[in-house]
């Protein structure tokens, strides 16, 4: 037995003589962590747990790893961003009910629950505009899509995006600068379109996109038996800007690239690996450092692998895995975020493996380097 697994089985067996049976499972669900970078080079990461918590970490490079439990949520999937003061905001669904919490950092966390019991029924996205409004997505009751927004101190509006039948995992979103300007008083903000993607019906690929205050427009990027997981977007700041890039789990476990150079151009698709190779929601950023309009693409792969992929527009795409096959392992769904302060253009990712929450960061051409968060579950 290697020694991450005696200390991950001491930890359990601590855990058991504590708790006794309080809880059900030796592991929670191994649900997907999210990661957010400070422009001052902190990582923020809010991950599930021991025995249903939510913890919050963060740590500089080089540094260790500060933690707090900010609730308790069983099967919460968590979603992060990090405001331009410095405020984390926080958004999860538990008990589909959609929770909020958010701090700045050194102070207490505060919460609030944006809609109530029976309202969300998949983990949310969530992103901050320029003028502080969050904007976030779940899936709603009866497979519909729905859509909060806020500014800090104003109550949280709701409206359907989609309706009943038309959403069958968790959405993603980004924001796509329009190139326009709003101005409130003296103070003007870029006008940033919402970029949202979701499974649609019998596993379509379904696209939906709005500036502030217009009504929601849609299309299917990919038809009927295409898609068989939640899809991830991002939005390029760099050439070719304004382009959109998606991926998403395609049929046999392969795993699908879909861009368009805008929300009113028609969608190419590419199978970046084939049958067998994606088992988990992939993730993707695109760079914005060198090396330039990089995509960076991280999923589960066979036996419990975490495959990375990248290319430069143009290029073909390279792959590697940042963990081997391990039968006796489980790898959950990643996160990833690419840093723009130092150590620039090193990619940050987590993940659940084998019953814990992993942090893996490399620059481009250097080896992965690992740290171990959090222990996820709940011991009997």
């Amino acid at each position: 037995m290697s020694r991450r697994s005696i200390m991950r089985l001491t930890r359990l067996v601590a855990w058991a003589g504590l708790m006794g049976g309080i809880c059900s499972n030796v592991y929670a669900q191994l649900d997907r962590p999210a990661i957010a970078v400070r422009p001052t080079g902190e990582a923020d990461v809010v991950a599930p747990g021991e025995c249903g918590s939510v913890n919050y970490l963060w740590a500089t490079p080089g540094s260790s790893w500060g933690d707090v439990d900010i609730a308790e949520a069983y099967g919460a999937s968590p979603a992060i961003a990090v405001r331009s003061d410095g405020e984390a905001d926080i958004a999860l669904q538990a008990n589909n009910e959609l929770m909020y919490f958010w701090a700045t950092p050194g102070s207490a966390w505060h919460s609030a629950t944006i809609a109530g019991a029976g309202s969300t029924f998949s983990p949310p996205a969530m992103v901050v505009r320029p003028t502080g409004e969050a904007d976030i997505v779940a899936q709603g009751p009866n497979n519909s899509l729905r859509y909060y927004h806020a500014t800090p101190g104003s109550s949280w509006r709701s409206s359907t995006i989609a309706g009943a039948g038309t959403t069958f995992s968790a959405p993603a979103i980004a924001l796509r600068p329009t190139g326009q300007l709003t101005c409130v008083g003296e103070l003007c903000y870029p006008v940033d379109e919402a970029e949202i993607v979701v499974e649609g019906p019998n596993n379509s690929l379904r696209y939906y996109h709005a500036t502030p205050g217009s009504s929601w427009t849609s299309t299917t990027i990919a038809g009927p038996g295409t898609t068989f997981s939640a899809p991830a977007i991002a939005a390029r700041s760099t050439d070719p800007a304004g382009e959109l890039d998606v991926v998403a789990e395609g049929r046999d476990n392969s795993l699908m690239y879909y861009w368009a150079a805008s929300s009113g151009s028609s969608w190419g698709a590419f199978e970046i690996a084939d049958a067998g190779s994606t088992f988990s929601a992939p993730a993707i950023a695109v760079r914005s450092t060198d090396p330039v309009g990089e995509a960076d693409i991280v999923a589960a792969g066979p036996d419990n692998s975490l495959m990375y992929y990248h290319a430069t527009p143009g290029s073909a795409w390279g792959a590697s895995a940042i963990i081997g096959p391990n039968a006796a392992a489980a790898t959950g769904a990643p996160s990833i975020v690419v840093r723009s302060t130092d150590p620039e253009g090193e990619a940050d990712i987590v993940a659940t493996y084998d019953g814990e929450v992993y942090y893996f960061h490399a620059t481009p051409g250097s080896a992965w380097g690992e740290a171990v968060l959090t222990v996820v579950g709940c011991p009997q």
